[in-house]
């Protein structure tokens, strides 16, 4: 056995209440903060105030950016730098899409002296530049799917080029995590189903990834037995059950942080470059079956091995795991029905399979080389028209 795996430095408190600690633990990092959240929920639910308060408490002046679209655009994170100020660390308070401009955010304000135009922040999310240096991060997850408060991506949109890409490095790793499970409690079902998906979706792929490794793999099987104990009843409203997604969510982001994610992200990207307005859950539950067909189909002997051992921790009737692999598709498919997110990629977007498909080749080739199977663009065609 020979493997590399390279564990996120995130320091991570966790528990009902601990959004009280923000204050303290931010003030460790610098004096004046920029926090990135939503439009409306945080400051409806009183959570806003809540960081703003434990920050003004520890010392630390904010000053809020709350204009994120769901898809955030590199518009999204000019905008945002430009509001910063004298910021010396940034406070993500949301879900994947305030984190994505808040990790951007913390990149612009360290590697440029005046907020940079859409073009020269650019040349980071295209991987022209490379990403070196960052503002310290401390990230405040509202939801349980996205993992990015303890991993080194961030995912922006550039409208003109339909290109929705992820991007990273160490600096955009988060130094500290404050994750209180009392915040997920306000999600509205279908949220706690999207983004809970987007947790699954992270953990199975990390799975089945050329990048993963015995450790990853560790993770992501307990992150899919939590998944399948407690995302349904989660988006019922348990309140332990978030809990427990809260720590899957966790979870995941270590192992994307490793292992990488694979052609179901590619395409789902893909999907929200054409329309930014789909939640991202929706477009994974449009063709994450769909991908787990095709690697099945057509994997060698150990994908198929592990795609029955997803079956089995999604309490799927396994008796051979090799050839039961199969049934990891309809595990998922029962999944996504259970969910109330079952939707065709057609009903998503206007877009055709290959205009998807070159989409998905041309701007997340990382992840369709990481897949498990060979998915040039003629395979992600053929995965599209099924899921069409």
């Amino acid at each position: 056995m020979n493997f590399d795996y390279s564990h996120p430095r995130t320091d991570v408190s966790f528990g009902r209440g601990r959004r009280e600690e923000i204050g303290d633990v931010t003030a460790r990092h610098g004096d004046d903060a920029l926090v990135v959240t939503t439009r409306n929920a945080m400051q409806e639910a009183g959570f806003l105030d809540d960081v703003l308060t434990s920050l003004d408490e520890a010392g630390v002046g904010a000053t809020v950016y709350s204009d994120a679209d769901p898809n955030p655009t590199v518009a999204d994170v000019v905008d945002a730098v430009e509001t910063a100020g004298d910021a010396s660390v940034v406070v993500a308070l949301g879900g994947g899409s305030p984190t994505d401009v808040a990790k951007s955010a913390a990149l612009a304000l360290a590697s440029f002296d005046e907020p940079p135009t859409v073009e020269e922040f650019w040349g980071y999310a295209s991987g022209e530049r490379r990403v070196e240096d960052a503002l310290p991060l401390v990230a405040v997850p509202t939801t349980s799917g996205t993992g990015s408060h303890v991993d080194p991506w961030a995912v922006v949109t550039r409208a003109d080029e339909r290109a929705k890409v992820g991007f990273g490095g160490d600096p955009l790793v988060p130094r500290d995590a404050i994750v209180d499970p009392e915040i997920a409690d306000e999600m509205p079902e279908r949220l706690a189903a999207l983004t809970g998906f987007d947790a699954f979706c992270h953990l199975n792929e990390a799975y089945v990834a050329r990048g993963r490794n015995a450790l990853t793999d560790a993770q992501a099987l307990r992150g899919l037995e939590l998944v399948n104990r407690s995302l349904r009843r989660s988006v019922e409203g348990s309140a332990e059950a978030r809990d427990s997604m809260a720590v899957a969510d966790t979870l995941a982001g270590f192992c994307e942080a490793t292992s990488g994610v694979i052609a179901t992200h590619a395409l789902a990207h893909a999907i929200g470059a054409y329309e930014p307005d789909v939640a991202h859950g929706r477009a994974l539950a449009s063709v994450a079956a769909e991908v787990a067909r095709y690697n099945v189909e057509n994997g060698d002997d150990e994908t198929k091995r592990r795609y029955g051992e997803i079956a089995e921790a999604l309490d799927a009737p396994i008796a051979d795991r090799k050839l039961d692999a199969p049934l990891a598709v309809d595990a998922f498919e029962e999944l996504i029905a259970d969910l109330g997110i079952d939707v065709s990629v057609g009903e998503l977007v206007e877009a055709s399979p290959e205009e998807l498909a070159e989409n998905a080749a041309t701007y997340m080739d990382a992840a369709t080389a990481n897949n498990p199977v060979e998915a040039e663009e003629e395979d992600l065609l053929e995965i599209l028209e099924e899921a069409y």
